[in-house]
């Protein structure tokens, strides 16, 4: 079961920062999961929230702002940004990428894809964002973060490889009933009682489950756990 470092390594460094990122590689992560936007003069930078408010006080808008703008709010807030490229010529690894598209892919965000050395996964939660990647990537590289398990097959049809399912979804349907129906990996997102961080006890539920991966925060405590599994084993 892939272990998959949600925002880095995020309990440990600020949230997807490249040390965060490489921070997570460096403890054994499988894949190092962050969140892109474009800035409105068309650079791809890692972040997640849709504005500035959380980190920075500030309601600016990713969208709606330039990459100095956004640079210059988040080093007033203690904080950097790290570009898309950037991520792409410091990560290290070994851990492949994940990267969660939170809007569209633009033929610039795709040249920095198709140029990159790196192991990456795309994650994409519409279909027309789907139906873009599918031009340059595998479906092996495209993780479907559906809103409702019901469009797990449409996703699947229109190339999506991998599946994101979440935790409190389990109850309604299982990775194997996904493997049966659509022969794709499954991968949980941890949410018990409303955390992302993940706990011993999910990850157990997971391995029973036959999951293929899962993403969470606490990515020590999962490496911990796996590690301790393997020597038991």
């Amino acid at each position: 079961m892939k272990l998959i470092a949600h925002r880095g390594a995020s309990l440990l460094r600020p949230e997807n920062s490249l040390d965060s990122l490489q921070h997570a590689a460096d403890l054994g992560a499988d894949v190092v999961e962050c969140d892109i936007r474009l800035t409105c003069d068309g650079v791809p930078v890692v972040f997640h929230d849709p504005d500035l408010l959380r980190l920075t006080g500030r309601p600016l808008r990713v969208a709606d702002a330039s990459e100095a703008e956004i640079r210059s709010a988040l080093e007033q807030a203690g904080r950097s940004l790290l570009t898309l490229p950037d991520l792409l010529t410091a990560f290290t690894g070994p851990a492949d990428l994940l990267l969660h598209l939170k809007v569209s892919p633009p033929p610039a965000l795709l040249t920095h894809l198709e140029t990159s050395t790196a192991g990456i996964i795309c994650g994409v939660s519409d279909l027309a964002a789907l139906d873009v990647l599918r031009a340059c990537l595998p479906p092996e590289q495209i993780l479907a973060f559906v809103g409702h398990w019901n469009a797990i097959g449409t996703f699947s049809a229109h190339g999506a490889g991998i599946v994101r399912l979440w935790e409190n979804w389990l109850t309604e349907i299982t990775p194997d009933q996904v493997h049966e129906a659509e022969h794709r990996p499954v991968w949980i997102m941890a949410n018990r009682n409303g955390s992302m961080d993940g706990c011993p006890e999910s990850l157990e539920l997971f391995r029973h489950l036959h999951a293929d991966g899962v993403l969470l925060n606490d990515i020590a405590m999962a490496i911990e756990w796996k590690n301790q599994d393997q020597t038991r084993v």
